[in-house]
């Protein structure tokens, strides 16, 4: 419920405007290791019980936002590293392409921990766009596929070429 993760929400409603998509929002718990027990043997603490009360009620309001109307909007509350629950979850949902937000690591956590977002990039087989700043997906025309045209991006390259044109936008080699 950051800022850069409501800038990621209004980069993916603007994408599911213009091709007709839902979003899946996925909000991840980190749990610390004695509630994750609570909740892997089907006992939720008080404090477990609240932590969902409050992203449930933190859904409600982002889903009533303006940017919001006319998409089929799915929240979900989940319970696990980030990084390896979105993987999973996008996985299970048939989900098309990950959108999240990033204001970037640096120093210590960067060089040891790495960021949710950098993790992701690096695991997920599903397309993932890292929106960094608010910004207005319509008036983007140009595309850029930066590449060492190595086998692994065989794979990948159709559905850029996909999502571009989906999306009206010139690819730059």
């Amino acid at each position: 419920f950051s800022e850069h993760a409501e800038y990621a929400l209004r980069a993916a409603a603007q994408i599911a405007k213009k091709i007709e998509a839902e979003i899946y929002l996925l909000h991840m718990l980190e749990l610390p290791s004695q509630m994750s027990d609570m909740v892997s043997k089907g006992s939720e603490g008080p404090e477990i019980i609240f932590a969902i009360k409050k992203a449930r009620e933190q859904f409600e309001d982002i889903k009533s936002k303006p940017y919001l109307s006319g998409i089929n909007v799915t929240e979900a509350v989940q319970f696990e590293k980030a990084f390896e629950g979105i993987i999973t979850s996008s996985v299970k949902n048939n989900i098309d392409l990950i959108v999240m937000g990033s204001h970037g690591v640096s120093g210590f956590e960067e060089m040891f921990v790495g960021s949710n977002t950098e993790k992701v990039v690096r695991t997920s087989e599903i397309p993932v766009l890292v929106v960094k700043s608010d910004v207005d997906i319509n008036a983007m025309k140009n595309l850029v596929f930066a590449s060492d045209f190595s086998d692994e991006i065989e794979s990948s390259f159709p559905k850029l070429l996909n999502f571009s044109e989906m999306m009206g936008l010139t690819v730059h080699m």
